[in-house]
């Protein structure tokens, strides 16, 4: 019985299973079937079908909710500098250097195989120049960081006043709708909405899944086009006001160069800023090849540029 038991124990064969693990970078093959069937879909089909993890329209809306902050609202003062076209040619400019910026860094991550833009850095920088752009994307992001939870704020204390649910005595300014920031009510509102942006936005900055947040990216991105197509539309009527009072005036081609014309253009590169999060947002595509990660950056620019231009083009003409 002894050696039965020994010769069986001899025999027993360990049988170990690995199951792959699948990924947004390495999906399934049934994934890869749905992104086949979603481009034999109509345009119309595949714009409004739910969005799924990974989906290239929620990283699209992502890219605009992190680009897109305070800078839209001065867009109007960059078409005061330049003139209707300079302002035009300034923005496409704008648009073009960021996108060749954004894709020399995809092309960059994919040939080294590099996820973080900072570890990119390093790998392509001098350790001087490396070290120092480590620091000042520390500083872009408290920056961003504070931009996006001040522009929510101006645009939710419109969206309260439009709503009624602002009492006159809280009202500092009528013609900006400044509210006193430091009354009781208004700073207790204050405080917790400010907490909940930070709270939101904690995801985004610590490079975590993005999906989380991807509801309130929509949202954020949908309130903000409708303020802009709100202040768009009350355009006119500013527009009739001034050509009444002969305060209207405007260049429609482009105003004689002035060195102040060399800041204003790379503040208008800012608009497009998104450098530090292009490899942040491009984990987030399913099946992110080069082709798929460059179709949302150029959605993303044209949008953004389209948005830019369109509040630009009215509210200086207006």
């Amino acid at each position: 019985i002894q050696a039965i038991d020994e010769a069986e124990e001899d025999a027993e064969v360990t049988i170990t299973t690995t199951k792959q693990e699948y990924t947004l970078s390495n999906p399934h093959h049934d994934d890869l079937k749905r992104l086949e069937s979603i481009r034999e879909m109509s345009f119309f089909g595949r714009i409004f079908r739910s969005m799924g993890k990974g989906s290239l329209r929620g990283v699209i809306i992502l890219w605009i909710r992190v680009t897109v902050g305070v800078v839209v609202m001065t867009m109007p003062h960059y078409f005061s500098a330049f003139g209707v076209l300079g302002g035009v040619i300034a923005l496409t400019l704008g648009a073009l250097a960021c996108h060749t910026g954004f894709n020399f860094i995809i092309d960059a991550a994919h040939k080294t195989q590099i996820k973080d833009f900072a570890d990119l850095a390093v790998h392509l920088l001098p350790k001087s120049v490396a070290n120092t752009l480590k620091v000042t994307i520390c500083f872009d992001y408290m920056l961003m960081l504070t931009l996006h939870c001040i522009v929510s704020w101006n645009i939710f204390e419109y969206i309260m006043k439009i709503c009624g649910l602002v009492p006159d005595d809280w009202i500092a300014d009528q013609k900006v709708t400044r509210l006193y920031e430091y009354k009781p009510m208004v700073f207790l509102i204050r405080v917790i909405f400010f907490l909940l942006s930070f709270v939101t936005q904690i995801p985004l900055f610590l490079k975590k899944d993005l999906s989380s947040v991807r509801g309130i990216a929509v949202l954020y991105v949908a309130v903000l086009v409708a303020f802009i197509a709100y202040i768009c539309g009350e355009a006119p009527f500013f527009r009739g006001a001034y050509t009444r009072t002969g305060e209207l005036t405007y260049e429609l081609l482009i105003k004689p160069f002035k060195l102040s014309f060399i800041p204003t253009f790379f503040s208008v590169l800012i608009a497009f800023y998104c450098q530090p999060f292009c490899l942040v947002l491009r984990k987030e595509i399913l099946h992110p090849t080069n082709a798929r990660v460059k179709k949302a950056v150029s959605v993303a620019i044209t949008w953004e540029l389209v948005l830019y231009m369109s509040i630009g083009f009215i509210c200086y003409l207006c």
